[in-house]
């Protein structure tokens, strides 16, 4: 019951500061405009290993895509979105880890 109170605690706090990367006063980094194109031209051309061009693995940009052409909307906020469920995806990782490795 406590590794579980402590599994949330940590969840709630990575997802705090993953989550100010959504906001709008973060400016586009150059990946992020990278892969926002890469995943237009995807969703227009379909060249599903675009990215592999520039030698980037491609899940990330194909998950923006998918999202791009299954609901629309901002693409920006969506590829911030998969990079926060990503860094969530870690910090879960890591906590298993842990818990393996400490007990």
């Amino acid at each position: 019951v406590a590794g579980r109170r402590a599994l949330i605690v940590i969840l709630v706090i990575a997802f705090g500061f993953r989550i100010v990367a959504l906001t709008d006063w973060v400016p586009i980094v150059g990946d992020e405009s990278i892969y926002m194109h890469w995943a237009e031209i995807i969703e227009h051309q379909g060249e599903w290993f675009i990215s592999l061009l520039d030698a980037k693995p491609p899940l990330h940009v194909w998950l923006l895509a998918t999202c791009r052409m299954v609901l629309g909307g901002d693409l920006l906020f969506q590829a911030r979105l998969i990079t926060v469920g990503a860094g969530l995806l870690s910090v879960l990782g890591i906590f298993g880890v842990g818990r393996l490795l400490g007990g």
